[in-house]
């Protein structure tokens, strides 16, 4: 076993998961990625969603750009060596794109090449509601200065 980044032990399998991320190149033609693409922020919108609006360690912290995200504790590098439970968000979008049953390289393959959508349309997303409760906050505050000035009228 070696060393992890937050000081525990890695198992073997953890260990080569990592070599994974590390020596994965995401090479696609146009047609395929459009079609991925496509593919996985639909997964994104109708089943993860409704389950996940913060990424792994999103918010914990991670100031500079530059360090090593955490295997298991970052959006990145979830460890797919865990039960889809433990797991979260990552494991839903491999089940629905088929890669459950794949090998552990080619899950981690596929991660590294869809994971930024998958942030992207996160995020997207929560701002968009967030943009949708300040437009209707916003709008009520109207209206209720819109009812008052009538009623002092009246």
């Amino acid at each position: 076993m070696s060393p992890s980044e937050d000081g525990g032990s890695l198992s073997a399998e953890q260990t080569r998961l990592l070599g994974y991320y590390e020596e994965s190149v995401i090479v696609q033609n146009k047609k395929t990625r459009s079609a991925g693409d496509k593919a996985v922020r639909h997964i994104v919108r109708t089943h993860v969603w409704s389950t996940t609006k913060f990424l792994t360690g999103e918010g914990c912290g991670r100031v500079m750009k530059h360090c090593t995200p955490t295997l298991g504790k970052s959006h990145e590098r979830p460890d797919l060596t865990q039960s889809s439970e433990n797991v979260g968000y990552p494991c839903v979008i491999l089940d629905y794109c088929g890669q459950k049953d794949k090998p552990l390289k080619d899950r981690a393959r596929y991660w590294k090449t869809w994971e930024s959508i998958v942030r992207h349309e996160i995020q997207v997303k929560r701002a968009n509601v967030m943009k949708k409760v300040k437009d209707t906050l916003n709008e009520s505050k109207y209206v209720d200065l819109y009812a008052l000035s009538y009623i002092e009228c009246v």
